[in-house]
């Protein structure tokens, strides 16, 4: 039997300076009764010291010995939960006060198929370009904002193989901890796209709702190595090939977004030769995407500057 309703975990390698706004935001929560594990992943900073200044008999800390990944914390966290329900959140973001209150309540209103809930977020990017993006596509598109709300099983598959089903990465997600047990939580081989892969296979087992609020603030610092993108990206569309054989049979073009998204990463890491053969393909892009890739670039050229 479940000690306490939820159990809260964070997945946290040198984030000393920032994990205690995520702390903070689980610790605030309106709805108290939860456990919070804090995975260390083998931080070489003073993660330890900062989480050790919390005095709060919910919180516990584990730290692997060697670095395994963010998958491998996630799956520590997990093995160590005793909740019904388990809420991920990366040690960069941070909850709105009633996240855990609201999602629990909508999970407990629903019948027992319903496994998983997400719900809206918000995104608080860095640099100019970014702001720049941001600025535009609220000017340019009356769906700037807005997110994806789709509720549902196995039929929101193609939407998370298409890259469209902006559930927001694991910060989001409130899910039943005997379903995370069932598909024996994340894989730890994948670098890049494991929230998407954990997806997949957990809408095979239940549905998702969703709680029409931005419960969830995202900050971005960090854009991921090319490699890691690239070595995710190979891993889950091999994984996935069939699913996606049977996607595109049907008319839609899987490959499109995977594509797009990496003559994003190669702008964004200054080989604009790589991208430049992606933009051929690409073209002609969407207004939207243009604007996506300029931001790309002007952090390609950045990063080239920084480099001389």
């Amino acid at each position: 039997m479940a000690e306490v309703p939820i159990s809260v975990v964070i997945p946290v390698y040198n984030r000393a300076d920032v994990i205690p706004r995520a702390i903070n935001s689980v610790l605030q929560q309106t709805y108290e009764n939860f456990e919070l594990i804090i995975v260390d992943d083998a931080s070489t900073d003073n993660l330890e010291d900062v989480v050790g200044r919390y005095h709060d008999s919910r919180v516990s800390y584990i730290c692997h010995e060697t670095n395994r990944g963010g998958s491998a914390a996630r799956n520590t966290g997990i093995d160590h939960a005793s909740g019904k329900y388990i809420a991920f959140l990366d040690s960069d973001d941070e909850w709105k006060s009633k996240k855990l209150e609201k999602q629990f309540a909508e999970i407990e209103s629903r019948p027992p198929e319903w496994i998983a809930a997400y719900c809206g977020f918000d995104e608080e990017r860095q640099g100019i370009t970014s702001t720049i993006r941001e600025l535009l596509y609220q000017r340019l598109f009356t769906e700037a904002g807005q997110h994806y709300c789709r509720e549902g099983g196995e039929e929101l598959i193609p939407d998370i193989l298409m890259m469209q089903a902006r559930v927001g990465g694991a910060s989001t997600l409130f899910v039943d901890s005997t379903a995370i047990e069932r598909i024996d939580g994340f894989d730890e081989s994948m670098q890049r796209h494991q929230d998407w892969e954990f997806l997949i296979r957990l809408l095979r087992q239940g549905k998702m709702a969703y709680v029409d609020e931005k419960l969830v603030t995202k900050h971005r610092y960090d854009s991921p190595s090319l490699e890691s993108v690239i070595d995710g990206k190979n891993k889950f569309l091999k994984k996935f090939s069939d699913e996606i054989r049977e996607v595109e049979a049907r008319g839609t073009n899987i490959k499109r977004p995977h594509d797009k998204h990496l003559m994003k990463t190669f702008a964004r890491n200054g080989d604009f030769s790589q991208s430049y053969k992606y933009y051929k393909k690409l073209n002609p892009l969407r207004t939207k995407e243009y604007i996506g890739l300029m931001e790309s670039v002007s952090k390609g050229i950045y990063q080239r500057i920084r480099t001389l």
